[in-house]
């Protein structure tokens, strides 16, 4: 037999290919067993049959929180309310909103049941917080301070006054503007959907009207906002700047044949 034969027609190098597809194999099955440890069995959200596919579902396994506790994978979903109907008949068809889309769970203003807990930037203490809630924190230097300002939509309708500021410790911005929208009624307000006018001493609301943001999810606490929380106000807003309101667009530009009368100087 020639070298590194092992048998006649076998020889180690057939073997290890064999060995080293087996294990390929093996690895493919695992890796895709165990990315079914979230979001499976797959479910229409309009309705109809789980999916689990090929492989099956992975036998639970515990996994132990960084902030404490622990936390089962694979675990029963918490489906979030869904106000949509199908646009056709058919499975994995798109969806329109019924009702109100800034509220019915669709598109961008789709969103999580992500746990009722807020995200930790070290044990016990919350990653978003107000910054009266965060001694030690403050704006950076020369940076436009909104608290005091008035808030108000494109077409200045009033929404309310903006009373404090919540950072992101671990980011180091600020990720939400608190606005007092009626007296001891406050909301969040993502401050990517405004435009901080320093010169104006005011703040715009870029795609909703400000009669809206009165109806914007409420905290179950004053000073904490959890995961579940933020997904909810972030999906509200996303939703206005992607469906839109006509009274909170702005005004279309006129062509200049459109353009009313202009004054011009009168000839001496």
């Amino acid at each position: 037999m020639e070298t590194g034969a092992i048998l006649g027609d076998i020889d180690v190098a057939q073997l290890l290919v064999v060995v080293f597809f087996i294990f390929f194999f093996g690895l493919v099955l695992h890796l895709r067993t165990e990315d079914k440890r979230e979001g499976y069995p797959l479910t229409d959200p309009a309705g109809g049959s789980d999916g689990e596919g090929f492989p099956p579902m992975p036998t639970p396994k515990v996994f132990l929180l960084r902030e404490g506790g622990m936390v089962t994978a694979p675990h029963p979903e918490e489906e979030a309310p869904l106000a949509a109907a199908r646009v056709f008949p058919f499975p994995g068809s798109s969806l329109d909103p019924v009702g109100d889309p800034l509220t019915g769970g669709v598109g961008p203003g789709a969103f999580a049941h992500r746990r009722n807990e807020p995200l930790w930037y070290s044990p016990g203490v919350a990653q978003v917080a107000p910054v009266r809630a965060s001694p030690g924190w403050t704006l950076a230097k020369g940076d436009i301070d909104p608290r005091g300002m008035a808030v108000v939509d494109t077409r200045g309708a009033h929404a309310g006054v903006v009373t404090d500021l919540w950072l992101d410790r671990g980011s180091k911005i600020l990720r939400y503007l608190e606005v007092e929208v009626a007296e001891g009624e406050r909301v969040l307000l993502p401050i990517y959907h405004t435009d901080v006018r320093r010169y104006e001493a005011r703040v715009v609301l870029k795609a909703v009207r400000a009669a809206e943001v009165a109806a914007a999810p409420r905290l179950a606490e004053p000073e904490v906002v959890t995961s579940r929380e933020e997904d909810r106000i972030n999906a509200f807003y996303a939703g206005a700047e992607f469906f839109g309101y006509e009274s909170a667009r702005r005004p279309p530009r006129l062509a200049p044949w459109e353009k009313g009368p202009r004054a011009t100087r009168r000839p001496a």
